[in-house]
Protein backbone atom coordinates (compact mmCIF):
# COMPACT_ATOMS: atom_id res chain seq x y z
CA UNK A 1 0.00 0.00 0.00
CA UNK A 2 3.25 2.55 -0.49
CA UNK A 3 3.28 2.98 3.68
CA UNK A 4 1.60 1.01 6.63
CA UNK A 5 -2.60 2.31 6.75
CA UNK A 6 -4.96 1.35 8.87
CA UNK A 7 -7.57 -1.71 7.25
CA UNK A 8 -10.11 -3.50 7.79
CA UNK A 9 -11.89 -4.17 4.64
CA UNK A 10 -11.13 -6.33 1.73
CA UNK A 11 -13.09 -7.09 -1.55
CA UNK A 12 -12.34 -9.50 -4.13
CA UNK A 13 -14.01 -9.69 -7.71
CA UNK A 14 -14.33 -12.50 -9.39
CA UNK A 15 -14.06 -13.25 -13.27
CA UNK A 16 -16.55 -13.67 -15.72
CA UNK A 17 -19.49 -12.53 -17.29
CA UNK A 18 -22.59 -12.02 -15.74
CA UNK A 19 -23.42 -15.98 -15.78
CA UNK A 20 -19.78 -17.39 -14.88
CA UNK A 21 -18.79 -14.96 -12.85
CA UNK A 22 -16.72 -16.74 -9.85
CA UNK A 23 -16.68 -19.96 -11.39
CA UNK A 24 -12.69 -19.61 -11.25
CA UNK A 25 -12.69 -18.34 -7.87
CA UNK A 26 -10.40 -19.88 -5.46
CA UNK A 27 -12.12 -22.43 -2.50
CA UNK A 28 -9.82 -22.27 0.24
CA UNK A 29 -7.25 -19.06 1.08
CA UNK A 30 -6.41 -16.95 3.45
CA UNK A 31 -6.29 -12.95 3.39
CA UNK A 32 -3.12 -11.98 5.39
CA UNK A 33 -1.58 -8.73 6.68
CA UNK A 34 1.64 -7.78 7.28
CA UNK A 35 3.45 -4.24 8.27
CA UNK A 36 6.69 -5.49 6.36
CA UNK A 37 6.15 -8.06 4.17
CA UNK A 38 8.00 -10.71 5.84
CA UNK A 39 6.06 -11.51 9.21
CA UNK A 40 2.08 -12.16 8.16
CA UNK A 41 -1.10 -11.81 10.24
CA UNK A 42 -4.17 -13.71 8.71
CA UNK A 43 -7.43 -11.82 9.42
CA UNK A 44 -9.90 -13.97 6.91
CA UNK A 45 -9.58 -17.63 6.86
CA UNK A 46 -11.74 -19.65 3.95
CA UNK A 47 -12.50 -22.94 3.49
CA UNK A 48 -14.81 -24.86 0.70
CA UNK A 49 -16.04 -21.05 -0.54
CA UNK A 50 -17.78 -20.61 -3.10
CA UNK A 51 -20.57 -17.30 -2.32
CA UNK A 52 -18.31 -15.85 -5.17
CA UNK A 53 -20.60 -17.53 -7.32
CA UNK A 54 -23.48 -14.93 -6.30
CA UNK A 55 -21.62 -12.26 -5.01
CA UNK A 56 -18.94 -10.27 -4.80
CA UNK A 57 -16.92 -11.72 -1.68
CA UNK A 58 -16.84 -8.64 0.64
CA UNK A 59 -14.55 -10.13 4.23
CA UNK A 60 -14.52 -7.51 7.41
CA UNK A 61 -12.34 -8.08 10.37
CA UNK A 62 -11.34 -5.77 13.55
CA UNK A 63 -9.09 -2.75 12.15
CA UNK A 64 -5.14 -3.52 11.90
CA UNK A 65 -1.99 -1.85 10.71
CA UNK A 66 -0.63 -2.86 6.73
CA UNK A 67 1.09 -1.83 4.38
CA UNK A 68 0.99 -5.67 2.71
CA UNK A 69 -2.23 -7.09 1.72
CA UNK A 70 -2.04 -10.37 0.52
CA UNK A 71 -4.43 -13.58 -0.91
CA UNK A 72 -2.74 -16.93 -0.25
CA UNK A 73 -5.06 -19.45 -2.03
CA UNK A 74 -4.36 -23.19 -0.77
CA UNK A 75 -7.01 -24.71 -3.09
CA UNK A 76 -8.07 -23.33 -6.75
CA UNK A 77 -11.60 -23.44 -7.98
CA UNK A 78 -13.17 -26.81 -8.54
CA UNK A 79 -12.27 -26.98 -12.53
CA UNK A 80 -8.57 -26.48 -11.49
CA UNK A 81 -6.57 -23.16 -10.95
CA UNK A 82 -8.00 -19.56 -9.72
CA UNK A 83 -8.36 -15.96 -11.64
CA UNK A 84 -9.17 -12.60 -9.48
CA UNK A 85 -10.16 -9.77 -11.33
CA UNK A 86 -9.70 -7.05 -8.80
CA UNK A 87 -8.27 -6.79 -4.88
CA UNK A 88 -9.81 -3.52 -3.40
CA UNK A 89 -8.61 -2.60 0.46
CA UNK A 90 -10.31 -0.12 2.97
CA UNK A 91 -10.40 1.45 5.96
CA UNK A 92 -14.37 0.97 6.14
CA UNK A 93 -15.89 3.60 8.58
CA UNK A 94 -19.65 1.91 7.46
CA UNK A 95 -20.02 4.60 4.93
CA UNK A 96 -18.29 2.99 2.13
CA UNK A 97 -20.67 0.68 0.02
CA UNK A 98 -20.91 -2.75 -1.31
CA UNK A 99 -20.35 -3.59 -4.33
CA UNK A 100 -24.11 -3.45 -6.27
CA UNK A 101 -24.15 -7.22 -7.43
CA UNK A 102 -26.85 -6.52 -9.65
CA UNK A 103 -24.36 -5.11 -12.20
CA UNK A 104 -21.99 -8.50 -12.04
CA UNK A 105 -24.67 -11.23 -11.84
CA UNK A 106 -27.40 -12.05 -13.83
CA UNK A 107 -31.17 -11.85 -12.33
CA UNK A 108 -32.19 -15.32 -13.42
CA UNK A 109 -35.66 -14.99 -12.54
CA UNK A 110 -39.03 -14.88 -14.56
CA UNK A 111 -37.14 -15.61 -17.83
CA UNK A 112 -39.66 -15.77 -20.44
CA UNK A 113 -40.88 -18.82 -22.10
CA UNK A 114 -38.86 -19.50 -25.45
CA UNK A 115 -35.64 -17.72 -24.93
CA UNK A 116 -32.21 -19.32 -25.67
CA UNK A 117 -30.98 -20.11 -22.20
CA UNK A 118 -27.92 -21.11 -23.21
CA UNK A 119 -26.74 -17.53 -24.85
CA UNK A 120 -23.40 -16.74 -23.19
CA UNK A 121 -23.14 -19.37 -20.43
CA UNK A 122 -20.49 -21.30 -19.46
CA UNK A 123 -19.22 -24.48 -21.63
CA UNK A 124 -17.30 -27.33 -21.10
CA UNK A 125 -15.97 -30.34 -23.38
CA UNK A 126 -14.39 -33.59 -23.22
CA UNK A 127 -11.17 -31.96 -25.31
CA UNK A 128 -10.81 -28.99 -27.53
CA UNK A 129 -8.10 -27.51 -29.93
CA UNK A 130 -7.16 -24.27 -28.68
CA UNK A 131 -8.22 -21.37 -31.17
CA UNK A 132 -11.85 -23.40 -30.90
CA UNK A 133 -12.88 -23.48 -27.74
CA UNK A 134 -16.01 -24.74 -26.01
CA UNK A 135 -16.99 -21.10 -25.44
CA UNK A 136 -17.37 -20.45 -28.89
CA UNK A 137 -20.77 -22.82 -28.16
CA UNK A 138 -22.42 -19.96 -26.14
CA UNK A 139 -21.44 -17.15 -27.83
CA UNK A 140 -24.61 -16.51 -30.33
CA UNK A 141 -22.31 -16.67 -33.31
CA UNK A 142 -22.52 -19.28 -35.52
CA UNK A 143 -19.14 -18.75 -37.47
CA UNK A 144 -17.41 -19.55 -34.35
CA UNK A 145 -17.24 -22.39 -32.49
CA UNK A 146 -16.25 -25.77 -30.56
CA UNK A 147 -13.97 -28.93 -31.99
CA UNK A 148 -12.55 -31.39 -30.20
CA UNK A 149 -8.66 -32.19 -30.45
CA UNK A 150 -7.11 -33.98 -33.32
CA UNK A 151 -5.75 -37.42 -33.42
CA UNK A 152 -7.68 -38.62 -30.33
CA UNK A 153 -9.48 -41.13 -32.65
CA UNK A 154 -8.13 -43.17 -35.14
CA UNK A 155 -12.14 -44.87 -36.14
CA UNK A 156 -15.58 -43.28 -35.76
CA UNK A 157 -16.44 -45.36 -32.65
CA UNK A 158 -14.78 -42.48 -30.44
CA UNK A 159 -16.98 -40.28 -27.50
CA UNK A 160 -16.66 -36.70 -27.66
CA UNK A 161 -19.05 -34.40 -25.50
CA UNK A 162 -19.95 -30.23 -24.83
CA UNK A 163 -21.47 -29.19 -22.19
CA UNK A 164 -23.12 -26.07 -21.08
CA UNK A 165 -23.98 -24.82 -17.10
CA UNK A 166 -27.55 -22.91 -17.69
CA UNK A 167 -27.08 -20.98 -14.14
CA UNK A 168 -30.42 -21.83 -12.96
CA UNK A 169 -32.97 -24.76 -13.53
CA UNK A 170 -34.93 -24.25 -16.47
CA UNK A 171 -37.91 -26.25 -18.08
CA UNK A 172 -36.57 -27.13 -21.85
CA UNK A 173 -38.49 -28.34 -24.46
CA UNK A 174 -35.80 -27.80 -27.51
CA UNK A 175 -32.21 -27.39 -28.35
CA UNK A 176 -31.09 -26.55 -31.94
CA UNK A 177 -27.49 -27.54 -32.74
CA UNK A 178 -25.01 -25.89 -35.25
CA UNK A 179 -22.76 -27.51 -37.04
CA UNK A 180 -19.96 -26.41 -39.60
CA UNK A 181 -20.76 -25.50 -43.22
CA UNK A 182 -21.61 -28.89 -44.80
CA UNK A 183 -21.80 -30.86 -41.44
CA UNK A 184 -17.70 -31.17 -41.53
CA UNK A 185 -16.99 -33.46 -38.41
CA UNK A 186 -20.67 -33.14 -36.90
CA UNK A 187 -21.13 -36.58 -35.40
CA UNK A 188 -23.05 -39.40 -37.29
CA UNK A 189 -24.62 -40.54 -34.02
CA UNK A 190 -25.14 -38.41 -31.25
CA UNK A 191 -27.18 -37.60 -27.74
CA UNK A 192 -28.71 -34.72 -25.79
CA UNK A 193 -28.41 -35.50 -22.02
CA UNK A 194 -29.43 -33.49 -19.30
CA UNK A 195 -28.86 -33.25 -15.60
CA UNK A 196 -29.08 -31.18 -12.44
CA UNK A 197 -25.77 -31.78 -11.22
CA UNK A 198 -23.28 -31.86 -13.85
CA UNK A 199 -22.46 -35.16 -13.44
CA UNK A 200 -25.71 -37.71 -13.85
CA UNK A 201 -26.88 -37.44 -16.85
CA UNK A 202 -30.02 -38.61 -18.62
CA UNK A 203 -30.34 -39.37 -22.63
CA UNK A 204 -33.58 -37.62 -23.77
CA UNK A 205 -32.82 -37.57 -27.41
CA UNK A 206 -30.66 -39.84 -29.50
CA UNK A 207 -30.14 -38.36 -33.21
CA UNK A 208 -28.22 -39.35 -36.39
CA UNK A 209 -27.48 -37.75 -39.08
CA UNK A 210 -26.49 -40.25 -41.61
CA UNK A 211 -25.12 -37.80 -44.18
CA UNK A 212 -23.65 -35.12 -44.77
CA UNK A 213 -25.65 -32.15 -46.03
CA UNK A 214 -24.34 -28.94 -47.76
CA UNK A 215 -24.34 -25.30 -46.41
CA UNK A 216 -24.77 -24.70 -42.60
CA UNK A 217 -28.49 -26.13 -41.86
CA UNK A 218 -29.55 -26.31 -38.31
CA UNK A 219 -30.55 -29.38 -36.61
CA UNK A 220 -33.63 -28.27 -34.24
CA UNK A 221 -34.69 -31.01 -31.61
CA UNK A 222 -38.19 -30.60 -30.68
CA UNK A 223 -37.61 -32.24 -26.67
CA UNK A 224 -40.34 -33.85 -24.32
CA UNK A 225 -40.55 -30.90 -21.63
CA UNK A 226 -37.58 -31.83 -18.77
CA UNK A 227 -36.15 -29.92 -15.93
CA UNK A 228 -32.71 -29.39 -15.89
CA UNK A 229 -29.51 -27.25 -15.33
CA UNK A 230 -26.94 -28.99 -17.40
CA UNK A 231 -27.36 -29.99 -21.24
CA UNK A 232 -25.34 -31.81 -22.78
CA UNK A 233 -24.35 -33.20 -26.38
CA UNK A 234 -22.35 -36.37 -26.56
CA UNK A 235 -21.44 -36.84 -30.61
CA UNK A 236 -20.54 -41.39 -30.13
CA UNK A 237 -19.97 -42.19 -33.70
CA UNK A 238 -17.86 -39.79 -35.25
CA UNK A 239 -16.97 -38.58 -38.32
CA UNK A 240 -13.33 -37.49 -39.99
CA UNK A 241 -12.69 -35.13 -43.52
CA UNK A 242 -10.67 -37.30 -45.79
CA UNK A 243 -7.26 -35.88 -46.65
CA UNK A 244 -6.64 -33.86 -43.48
CA UNK A 245 -5.26 -36.47 -41.42
CA UNK A 246 -7.25 -35.24 -38.12
CA UNK A 247 -8.70 -38.17 -37.39
CA UNK A 248 -12.38 -38.83 -35.83
CA UNK A 249 -13.65 -35.61 -34.83
CA UNK A 250 -16.78 -33.19 -33.12
CA UNK A 251 -17.62 -30.15 -34.11
CA UNK A 252 -20.01 -27.80 -33.38
CA UNK A 253 -20.36 -23.77 -34.03
CA UNK A 254 -23.49 -23.17 -31.71
CA UNK A 255 -25.84 -24.45 -29.21
CA UNK A 256 -29.19 -22.77 -28.34
CA UNK A 257 -31.28 -24.34 -25.56
CA UNK A 258 -34.73 -22.85 -25.40
CA UNK A 259 -37.53 -23.09 -22.18
CA UNK A 260 -40.59 -23.50 -22.04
Amino acid sequence: LGRALTVNRVDLYPTGNIYTRGLYFPEDFTIDVSTDGESWTTVVAKTSYTDALKAIPVFTFDAVEARYVRMNVTKGAAGGGFEIAEIEVYNDDGSIEKPDNKQYYAQLTNVPAGTNVAKDKPVTASSQVNSMGAQNVTDGDPNSGWTSDRGRHPTEDGEEWVRVDLAATYTIDRVVLYGRTDDNYFPQKYRIEVSMDGRNFTTVYDGELAETRIGQIPIEINLAPVECRYVRVTGYVLRNVAGFGDGFLFSLCEMEVYNQ
